[in-house]
């Protein structure tokens, strides 16, 4: 958790990864901007137990979130009501609260009530953000209307916390696949309550980074020491995700540095 979230406040020295991803994502965006772009971030939070969802957005600790610049899409406050569904894009929980942020500020603020949320309690903890960057582009027929068109990019961040036997199966047959050791396995996805949300973890969707914590403590080896060898094991992974890139979002960005250039000129 500490990891994760750091310590309230603003010392760079005990700030965690969320708070530094925020700023850092932000800022690269401000740097390398175009004039006729904007970023806008949604997330969402699920704490995974066992075979069941709870929306940390949506519980009622959390029900008076009221931050400037912040759009709650869904006002669900029942975890009873989200269920799992395939779509187009994807395994997704219907019913769960997204917040849309267009800051770093907004953004940290939102990471430090999470915080005081999934600190109390022990399961499985994900946050998932979607960054979309938007273009806006001239249309010659009709000037009042211009075009839009969008890319995006898929962020989760998971504190890994008393993980079920079927996950740990699922990384087993994962890392046996992609090693070439059996390569007509297939990850039992459906196995766990994490991996039917995220399958694409365990199957090449993702660049992974993994950070893993152990303790100082003697009476921690034996945790240590798992800890240790799930870490060599996930890193056995491959990770290949596949980029889907729109051609006339590309055409058309090519195009506008032309036409810009050629004002300059």
């Amino acid at each position: 958790m500490y990891t994760l979230y750091g310590t309230e406040g603003e010392e760079d020295d005990t700030r965690g990864l969320l708070p530094r991803f925020a700023e850092d994502i932000f800022a690269s965006f401000d740097k390398q901007r175009r004039e006729n772009s904007s970023l806008s971030c949604e997330l969402e939070a699920i704490d995974i137990s066992s075979e069941t969802y709870v929306d940390l957005l949506a519980s009622r600790r959390n029900a008076n979130i009221s931050i400037s610049g912040v759009n709650n899409n869904n006002n669900n406050n029942s975890k009873d009501e989200l269920k799992l569904i395939h779509t187009e894009l994807g395994p997704k929980l219907q019913g769960v609260r997204t917040v849309e942020v267009k800051n770093a500020n907004d953004l940290i603020k939102l990471f430090a009530q999470l915080h005081r949320i999934a600190s109390k309690r022990t399961s499985t903890h994900t946050i998932k953000l979607l960054f979309t960057e938007t273009f806006e582009f001239d249309n010659p027929d009709e000037s009042l209307q211009p075009i839009r068109k969008s890319r995006r990019v898929r962020v989760l961040f998971v504190l890994l916390r008393n993980m079920p036997s079927a996950f740990l199966r699922c990384v087993d047959v994962a890392v046996e696949h992609d090693s070439g050791e059996n390569p007509l396995a297939k990850v039992p996805i459906r196995e766990s309550a994490f991996t039917k949300l995220y399958p694409d973890i365990l199957q090449q969707g993702f660049l992974l980074n993994m950070v893993c914590c152990i303790s100082p403590y003697y009476e921690h080896v034996r945790e240590n020491f798992n800890t240790m060898l799930f870490a060599m094991k996930v890193k056995r992974l491959l990770c290949m995700p596949k980029l889907i890139e729109d051609e006339s979002l590309v055409a058309m960005r090519r195009l506008a540095d032309e036409v810009k250039n050629l004002r300059l000129a």
